[in-house]
Order: structure tokens, then sequence, then C-alpha cells
């Protein structure tokens, strides 16, 4: 009992000593943080090999936000890449609605699955909620925009036109099996219908020109295309090979369906010949399971500029095409100044070509203007009332000049690039300009195809990081 007692006491010695309750009114109010506002952004695209888009964190809006790039599997996840929205924003096709954002390209480390890339995410570092996907993403990945390549190096005709000067060109050189076969490792990288196999020069002098089709893989085929002035005579083996190529189309050749303004604008050509193998083509075309698409590309001179609007017509109702360009000449220096002074159009010719070929989309005729083209005079509409007179006014104090307006500045699309190959491998490399491609596009790299054996991993040095 007297040990129970003590114990008690002490317990109630011990309360009594304990500080009294601090009322309610007392309490520091306790502090509550902001929430901090969430990164926002976009994924536009989004494929085995890359993704795209913007992102802005609007707690620093100035600063490039880091991200990563996150594969994930259920409740697994595992960061593919980390990188930084440091880019602008004016080549996406779903920008920032307001202009605030910061746009990214990054190339994956190492090729997904479709699987994988479906599973892929993007999100900001150090922790946030994943970026949106964009409606209709870009799920596949095409860097390269086009490739310009050029089998040979040299042209059976010396058309006064010619942009490429061939005074000093003697022989044909001819690309090698190793270097076209560098050349196919592009092509996966490449859209529809925009790699050719000529740019600058005639690709039927190459005498495997047909093996050369038959080297493409039939995957790939429907990227290809090529121009040809169709004057050679080729072996029925080149028409039957066309036939079933499966090349997305051919480009041909022709000024005017009149012999001697045919022959004086493709100088070296005879009409004879090149109504023969025209109409060798399009028999193949007819009777073959893959033909290439025809196309015709004509130049507006002078001599034929009126006869345009019928040839058109006839192209189109006759001659299979699938679409007609009609095109300026570049002001090229090596061009004869007496041919320029006879045949370059004036402005009203343009015009006149203009009216007639309006009835057609740009999906159907494409007519390609002189970039000084002046626009066309407005319609008459009746003279204008005489101004009535007004009594003589204080002279108005001129106003200052306005100031010169600042250069535009090139837009350029990250990640995609142009490729240019010569028959003898040698590459240049450019980027794309989607807005105020400068006069001379500066190349970012020259290299030998040969020595790009991972065009990703090559293009990866070339790209934003």
């Amino acid at each position: 009992m007297g040990g129970s007692m003590f114990g008690l006491k002490r317990l109630f010695s011990g309360y009594s000593q304990r500080p009294a309750p601090v009322p309610p009114a007392q309490l520091a109010p306790a502090v509550v943080q902001p929430a901090r506002p969430a990164v926002t952004g976009l994924i536009e695209q989004r494929s085995t090999r890359h993704v795209a888009g913007w992102m802005l964190d609007p707690a620093a809006p100035d600063a490039p936000p880091t991200f990563e790039a996150v594969l994930t599997a259920g409740p697994q996840e595992t960061v593919v890449a980390t990188s930084h929205a440091a880019l602008g924003t004016a080549w996406l096709r779903h920008p920032p609605p307001d202009g605030r954002g910061h746009g990214y390209h990054l190339i994956l480390p190492a090729a997904l699955t479709d699987d994988e890339r479906d599973r892929l995410i993007v999100r900001p570092v150090g922790g946030g909620a994943a970026l949106p996907l964009a409606e209709q993403p870009q799920a596949r990945y095409r860097p390269i925009k086009h490739v310009a390549l050029d089998i040979v190096d040299n042209c059976n005709l010396r058309c006064p036109f010619c942009l490429y000067d061939y005074t000093n060109t003697h022989r044909t050189n001819v690309m090698s099996d190793e270097v076209f076969d560098a050349a196919i490792r592009l092509m996966p990288y490449v859209g529809d219908e925009f790699f050719w196999l000529s740019c600058l020069h005639e690709p039927t002098m190459h005498p495997k020109f047909t093996s050369l089709i038959e080297r493409i893989p039939h995957e790939f085929r429907s990227n290809i295309f090529y121009t040809s002035n169709l004057s050679r005579r080729m072996p029925q083996e080149y028409y039957d090979v066309l036939g079933r190529s499966g090349l997305n189309f051919m480009n041909i050749s022709i000024e005017s369906r009149t012999p001697d303004i045919y022959e004086k604008m493709r100088k070296g050509a005879k009409h004879r010949i090149f109504m023969e193998c025209w109409e060798q083509l399009l028999a193949a075309c007819k009777a073959g399971t893959a033909p290439p698409k025809l196309r015709y590309i004509m130049m507006a001179y002078k001599s034929n500029f009126r006869e345009i609007p019928e040839l058109v017509a006839w192209l189109r109702e006759e001659r299979m095409a699938s679409f007609i360009d009609v095109r300026y000449t570049y002001d090229m220096s090596h061009i004869d100044p007496a041919f320029k002074q006879a045949e370059y159009l004036d402005p009203p010719d343009w015009h006149w070509l203009m009216r007639e070929l309006a009835q057609y989309s740009p999906h159907e005729v494409c007519l390609s203007l002189p970039p000084d083209l002046p626009p066309p005079p407005r319609a008459e509409t009746g003279s204008e009332p005489a101004p009535r007179p007004t009594e003589a006014a204080e002279p108005v104090q001129a106003a200052a000049p306005a100031p010169a307006p600042a250069p535009l500045q090139p837009v350029i699309s990250p990640g995609e690039f142009e490729f240019r190959v010569s028959y003898n491998g040698r590459a240049f490399v450019a980027p794309i300009y989607l807005a105020n491609r400068p006069d001379i596009v500066p190349d970012l790299a020259e290299i030998n195809i040969l020595d790009i054996t991972d065009p990703v991993d090559y293009l990866r040095t070339l790209s934003p990081a």
C-alpha cells in the first residue's frame, strides 16, 4: 500500500508540473505552400527512333525544361534518355496555343519495337504528369526530307536552258554498285516520292540502270522517282523492268509537240526518236503490273508558251499524265544571254499562262513562277471619279521614314535533312528550311556515303541535343 501511494503521489506530482495547454488563439498559423503549376506540353512526334514536341514550365517559363523519355511496362519504368527542351516551336504542326513553350527533338539511343513506341512517355524530370499525345502524331521516323542522287554525271543533250554547265564535261562517270548499295541504306528514312535517282543528269546513261532499279528492296520502291528526257533508244528490257518496277513516278521532259521547237529546246534530241520511246513507255505502263506514274515537266519560253495550255490538256487526256509541272528558268550565268533575251517570258506572258491554267488544281498542274514576277494588273472596273477641288491646305510635315524591317530569320526543322549524293559517293547534307530559306543554303556536313554505316547514328551527330 505504501508503495502504491508513493507511485500515485509521483504520478500526480508529475502531472501537475506539465505546461498548461496553449489557447488555440495563440497558435501560429500553418504556412501553406502554393501548389507548383504543372509542366505543360505535347508529344507531336513519337516513332521507334525519336520523340518531338514542346514543353513549358509555368514556374520558369524562360528556362528550357529538362525531360525524360520513359518506357513503361505496367508499374515498371525505364528511363530511355534525358534531354532539354531548348528549341523554338515554329517548326511544329501543333505549337503552343499562346506561343509560350520550348520545342524538343530527341533521337533515341536505340530503336524500339512498335509496341515499345506505344508505351513510351515523355515527362518532366523530377516528377510530373506525362505529356499528352497530339492527335494523329507522326509515328514514322523520316528525318531525311529527300535524297538527290545522281548515278551519272553527264547528259546526252545540251539544252540551252540547263542549269548545269556541261562546258568542261567530256566523259560520263557512273555510280558503282558499292556506292549505290550505301545509298540504299538511307531509303528507310526517306518519305514517299523523295528519293531521286537523278537530279541534274540523265540517269539512263548508266549502262546498268535497270540492274540498279532491281537492287532496290521492293518495300522502298515507292520512295523512288527519276527524270528522263526520253530521247535515247533503250532495249525492251528497260521498259519491261519499268512496267513491273513499283517506282513511284517518272518525270518526262517535253516543251512542244512541234518537232522544230522540240529539237530547238532539247538540243541533241530527235523528235522522231523521242516519240518512238514515248510510245514504248506508254505501252509498258499500260501492260505492266506495277508501272510508275507519269509526270511531265516543261519549261515555258517565247517559242512554246502559247502552245502550253493545249499541250497540258493533251497530256492529261492522251498521255497518262498524273501531274504536270510548268517551270520558269533559273537565271544561271552560263546560259547564253542571247537565249535569255529571245526566250525568257515577260510578265504579261506569265499572267496569260496563269489565266489559261487557272482551271487546274495545284495537284494536277503546277505553274512555277519567277520569284520576282509582279502581280497581274487589277481588272478594269471603270474610271474613278475625278477628285473634287479643295482649298489649299497648310503643308503637312513629312513623317520620319519608317525603320527598315529586320531581316526575317530562317525557320529550320530540327532533325530533318536533305542529302545530295554524286556518282562517286560524295554527299552534302543540309538542313530543311520551313520558312525564309536563304538563296544559298549552307551545308552542315560533307561526307562520303560509304562512311555512313548507320544513318541514324550519323544523323544524331548533326541533330540538336
